[in-house]
């Protein structure tokens, strides 16, 4: 879909989803230029990363409700004290 006085595609934001896709791919279809191709390959790899959902498994799922339970009972440790017995810990390793 262009204007017919500049030549230039519609950039309509009351097109529909659907809309905006299929003149995305069309335009998309007319470029030659392998660096553009690339650049927009980049763009999309970035928009699904930041929409793709982390998904919690059963053993870290347990973890967390155990540290929340920790948190409630009050049996937490400073920074200082934690980072201490994170040494000790490695130290044993």
């Amino acid at each position: 879909m262009y204007d017919p006085t500049t030549n230039l595609p519609f950039r309509n934001r009351d097109m529909s989803v659907a809309d905006q896709k299929l003149n995305l791919i069309s335009r998309i279809a007319l470029i030659e230029d392998q660096e553009v191709l690339e650049a927009i390959n980049q763009l999309i790899d970035l928009e699904e990363k930041a929409t793709k959902t982390y998904a919690v498994s059963e053993s870290e799922r347990r973890a967390i409700e155990r540290g929340m339970r920790d948190l409630e009972e009050g049996q937490t440790f400073s920074s200082e004290a934690a980072e201490q017995k994170i040494q000790e810990w490695l130290k044993k390793r």
